[in-house]
């Protein structure tokens, strides 16, 4: 694994007599952005406690441009950190949030202010610079906490949970700000997130954990194309992987109960016999009819919630969830049939099964 940028290399971290991390090993190239995501208690936040230095590991190393910071002080590693609750110092006015982090290194007044005005211009701070933070709102307190990371101008810039103390009204507007302002910086970023579409739209590399342990990792289109398992294609995805058989004629889920013609799905027939896959479906990857036709299968709605452009629904097929989104009426209780839109990918298991 190469040692530049941000690399994790078989970390591993106790509490107590409970391992919280167990053999994460990640690689960030300088310059872009990883978001870690997953449920609450699998392990994301405990890492980027890591790579701050406010978490001593049980095993392995974390390097940053090729030096090893596992048993360096958090004072001494270049490292800039956006708490959760932001951490704002309340008798400190914006300038003086932002300025602290360079007081603390020594630096000159005057460039201290000179740093400060930039950062407080960058983040559209400059009118609220004699503020106090209980003065602010939600938006406002993350840009100052944000601005005080970043003053110091470190190697890396870790985000807790950037946006979850933000009401939900602000949160597509302060994510695609927050995007532009680590765009504009030279750091490696780390984002801790438990919310999927924040891990996929700000982050180059996204790394999903589960139990304390990495499930996949890799690019935001990856993970979306081809999850690793049904878990990630839930969490990540809110999709749901369906076992197939395919033989000559169609691939066959849930126990036979569906067959799919090949003109329908993006799979291969085998060869000879027959082969098992995996269905992704997605909730955009199937249409809703009253009436049965050829490729689709008979559903119980389980639950059905209006949310404005669409509803979002919940099948029963063969004893199997599966979510739907749709823009017709549907009522909970009642079947309908379905069957695919577009062409949803069957990814090949490596066993074939024999004729």
């Amino acid at each position: 694994m190469s040692e530049s940028g941000l690399v994790i290399d078989d970390l591993s971290v106790d509490y107590d007599s409970t391992r919280a991390v167990s053999g994460l090993s990640l690689h960030v190239p300088d310059g872009q952005t990883l978001a870690i995501v997953g449920p609450s208690g699998c392990g994301k936040s405990t890492v980027l406690r890591t790579i701050a230095g406010l978490t001593r590991p049980a095993e392995g190393r974390v390097v940053v441009g090729g030096r090893d910071l596992t048993h360096v002080p958090a004072s001494a590693r270049d490292v800039g950190l956006v708490p959760q609750n932001y951490a704002l110092f309340p008798h400190l006015s914006v300038r003086g949030n932002i300025e602290y982090g360079l007081k603390a290194r020594g630096v000159d007044k005057v460039a201290r202010r000179e740093a400060v005005d930039r950062l407080l211009a960058f983040t559209e701070l400059t009118p609220l610079a004699q503020r106090r933070p209980s003065q602010l709102s939600g938006g406002q307190r993350q840009r100052v906490a944000l601005a005080r990371a970043m003053a110091i101008e470190p190697s890396v810039l870790l985000l807790d949970e950037p946006l979850a103390a933000l009401d939900p009204q602000l949160r597509g507007a302060m994510r695609r700000q927050l995007l532009d302002l680590l765009g504009a910086t030279t750091s490696i970023n780390v984002i801790v997130t438990h919310d999927r579409h924040e891990a996929l739209s700000m982050a180059d590399v996204v790394a999903v954990m589960r139990d304390g342990r990495l499930v996949q990792a890799g690019s935001p289109r990856e993970l979306w194309q081809a999850p690793a398992d049904a878990f990630v294609a839930d969490f990540l995805c809110g999709a749901t992987y369906v076992d197939v058989v395919l033989d000559q004629d169609a691939v066959h889920a849930f126990d036979g109960r569906w067959a799919i013609p090949y003109a329908a799905v993006d799979a291969a027939r085998p060869a000879t016999g027959r082969a098992r896959g995996r269905l992704l479906l997605r909730p955009d990857s199937l249409v809703l009819s009253e009436h049965r036709g050829t490729g689709t299968v008979p559903a119980l709605v389980r639950h059905a919630e209006f949310v404005g452009e669409s509803t979002l629904v919940t099948l029963e097929v063969a004893g199997t969830a599966v979510s739907v989104r749709t823009d017709q009426p549907v009522t909970t209780g009642t079947t309908v049939h379905a069957g695919l839109a577009g062409r949803p990918v069957a990814h090949p298991h490596p066993e074939e099964i024999a004729a």
